[in-house]
């Protein structure tokens, strides 16, 4: 849903929930033309929350557009919304933030997508906010492909972690996000 289209993004998100069956919706605002936190946001999340979908946004390292603390905004003045923050482990430097990003804001769970190959990363988010704020993201649909491993699946099986927080991290938090049994 573009947030350039105004009310029309509402109707969007409106249209994708009702009729298409979405069980959520995603931006990536370095793409679409604006920051996460644009004033239009308001409207549309307005929507995401009436329909009690999560929404997801990318907080990629080297987009201005989307600054975590842009997405910090709106889970404080979202607070009823579950936001995905797509991409946080998109660089070292930025993923040294996500656990104080999850801790200040219980409604943002993380994805592994664009994980930059420190497994301490993972461990460290792990044991400071737990497995169940952590959902798998391998950015395989990518073209050109951006990895050729999906090295965040070997990481997590590799780990110490317990076979439910790994059954959790791989597969499970996503499907209890999205309703899906």
């Amino acid at each position: 849903v573009s947030p350039l289209d105004g009310e029309g993004g509402a109707a969007e998100v409106d249209r994708c929930v009702n009729e298409l069956g979405m069980r959520g919706i995603v931006w990536h605002h370095r793409y679409q033309g604006s920051g996460i936190n644009h004033p239009i946001m308001d409207l549309l999340l307005g929507r995401v929350s009436a329909h009690r979908v999560p929404a997801y946004i990318h907080i990629i390292a080297t987009s201005n557009l989307e600054s975590p603390w842009r997405l910090e905004v709106l889970a404080e003045r979202f607070r009823d919304i579950t936001f995905v923050a797509l991409d946080g482990f998109s660089s070292g430097n930025q993923a040294q933030w996500m656990p104080f990003i999850a801790q200040r804001h219980p409604n943002i769970v993380f994805d592994t997508g664009m994980m930059v190959s420190n497994a301490h990363l993972l461990d460290n988010f792990v044991r400071k906010v737990g497995a169940s704020r952590l959902l798998l993201g391998t950015d395989f649909y990518s073209m050109p492909k951006v990895f050729n491993i999906p090295f965040p699946i070997y990481e997590i099986l590799a780990s110490d972690w317990t076979d439910d927080e790994c059954a959790a991290i791989l597969g499970g938090n996503a499907r209890a996000l999205l309703s899906i049994e």
